[in-house]
């Protein structure tokens, strides 16, 4: 049974976090910018992007963001730790 509702709770967050995250800046429509959001993962095994993108789209959310154009990722390696940092530009639909 917990299993179950740990993958409910997972999809849960996964919709709402559903925001676009562009790497082009030409999304067909006007927007304002709204500023630059960043995040950063650090793990030592086994890492994901998703993790990662998950944190940016939160904190874009939370400046009221539409969406999230320009993203990239930075990889870094040291010894066995990982860091994974993205980054884009927040924006507001007009």
């Amino acid at each position: 049974m917990a299993l179950f509702g740990k993958k409910e709770k997972q999809e849960e967050v996964q919709q709402e976090l559903d925001m676009l995250v562009t790497t082009t800046e030409n999304i067909g429509r006007p927007y304002e910018v709204l500023g630059l959001v960043t995040a950063k993962t650090r793990k030592t095994i086994d890492f994901d992007y998703e993790t990662t993108t998950n944190e940016l789209v939160q904190r874009a959310m939370r400046i009221e963001a539409d969406a999230i154009v320009g993203f990239k990722y930075e990889i870094s390696n040291t010894g066995s730790i990982t860091d994974i940092i993205a980054y884009g530009t927040a924006v507001k639909f007009k």
